[in-house]
């Protein structure tokens, strides 16, 4: 049943982005009133924070009586248990439990049930498919090959079947393996789809012939795009969002911006505490419309926007946000001169629950540093293994040193990088 429910939600997906400006606000105030009451009601973390700021229910009617809710912070959903941010009896056994990829240097997790994670993989697959995916596309997503799911009924029969290429294997293999299957599609983090084209370039490949390529989960730069575009002869198309509630925007063929994912997902720009005006930088506020297992209202995500009132050229009503100002974490660069993905060392570190922040410094190109924060004391044996995954994906040519410390720097605008390079490159 549930694979039924995703491509009834695709179908629906699909239609709502045709209807009326004014019908996807009634929508969306529909699903905002259903949500907040839910978690009114069914989790213990918003009804003490309702009852705190003296607000019930039936005060939020439609997304102005928004700023009647206090923001919700990573921090705070860090510092209490899973068990009061979830729902009342949702079945961990029966859900998603995914680590968020620690991009902020501050790793988290999110829960999906499974009415969620199908209505989650419908938004994403409709960003898709408006791009040019087809049902039946060879479809390939540069990633952690080690949180991939088996296939499902309908992938064995060919219906979008993505498949997971290890961002761990070297660039040589990864671009043996795309020769090899030949992809459609190929979805991946616009770092590691970069050193794959300077790759392509360097040795004049010319046997990888994607239709579409999508970039996500990270920044994505002009000099980027450019290289990629060139690389695979494709126009690729930009995608956005978190681990926390999946994808909230998407470019499509005219790159006019990224159209808001308004009928999951409600997404403010803030600064000091209000809404700005369109033209205007803000920070990026997410109210989740549809997870009803792990409730997140107008949580501060970490990624700053700049929304616009103009309306795509492609007809489409689903409001844009014209860029997108985010973190940009440099590569790593081996004394042979490799590029590493700065991805890479993130999804290795997130996998240890007890790092509540991390920021990896590179000193030399022989020498770097992982500051991390931890909620608990970490053993000698779980340090040793972080330093020695570390080294041994940097092919032991860099010496790699775990630092605990209370407290790791921000950046001028407040952000935390999880990755700085003081190695400066050409490929840069």
């Amino acid at each position: 049943m549930g694979s039924l429910n995703k491509f009834r939600f695709l179908h629906q997906a699909r239609k709502n982005q045709w209807l009326k400006p004014s019908e996807l606000k009634e929508l969306q105030n529909k699903k905002l009133r259903a949500i907040v009451k839910h978690a009114y009601y069914n989790t213990e973390f918003y009804n003490r924070k309702f009852k705190d700021a003296g607000i019930r229910p039936e005060d939020i009617r439609t997304i102005d009586d928004m700023k009647k809710i206090p923001f919700t912070t990573k921090q705070e959903v860090r510092e209490h248990s899973l068990g009061t941010i979830l729902a009342k009896n949702v079945d961990l056994n029966k859900c998603k439990i995914i680590p968020t990829s620690g991009s902020t240097g501050k790793p988290l997790k999110a829960v999906y049930d499974i009415a969620a994670d199908d209505f989650s993989k419908a938004i994403n697959l409709r960003s898709m498919m408006e791009n040019g995916l087809k049902v039946r596309d060879k479809w390939v997503n540069i990633g952690d090959a080690r949180t991939s799911n088996n296939p499902s009924w309908f992938q064995k029969l060919g219906v979008f079947n993505l498949q997971t290429l290890s961002i761990f294997d070297t660039i040589e293999d990864q671009v043996n393996t795309l020769i090899k299957i030949d992809p459609a599609t190929i979805v991946g983090y616009p770092s590691q789809l970069k050193l794959i084209s300077l790759y392509i370039e360097n040795n004049s490949l010319k046997q990888i012939n994607p239709k579409n390529i999508f970039t996500t989960a990270e920044m994505l730069d002009s000099n980027t795009r450019e290289l990629i575009n060139s690389s695979f002869d494709v126009e690729l198309v930009d995608l956005f969002g978190c681990i926390e509630v999946n994808r909230t925007g998407w470019e499509c063929s005219e790159h006019c911006g990224y159209h808001l994912d308004v009928d999951s997902v409600i997404t403010e720009f803030v600064q000091d505490g209000e809404n700005i005006s369109a033209g205007d930088s803000g920070n990026i506020v997410y109210t989740c419309l549809y997870n009803y297992a792990m409730p997140l209202i107008r949580y501060e995500v970490g990624d700053v926007g700049i929304p616009t009132e103009e309306m795509c050229s492609c007809g489409r009503s689903l409001p844009l946000m014209k860029s997108l100002e985010g973190r940009c974490d440099d590569f790593i660069i081996l004394p042979s001169g490799k590029l590493i993905s700065p991805r890479v060392l993130s999804l290795l570190i997130k996998q240890t629950e007890e790092i509540l922040e991390y920021q990896i410094v590179q000193e030399k190109p022989d020498e770097m540093s992982i500051n991390i924060v931890v909620s608990q004391n970490l053993t000698s044996d779980k340090l040793e293994q972080i330093k020695l995954e570390a080294q041994k994906y940097l092919k032991n040519e860099v010496l790699v040193k775990v630092k605990l410390t209370d407290r790791i720097k921000r950046g001028s605008t407040g952000k935390l990088r999880s990755i700085i390079s003081n190695i400066s490159s050409e490929n840069d």
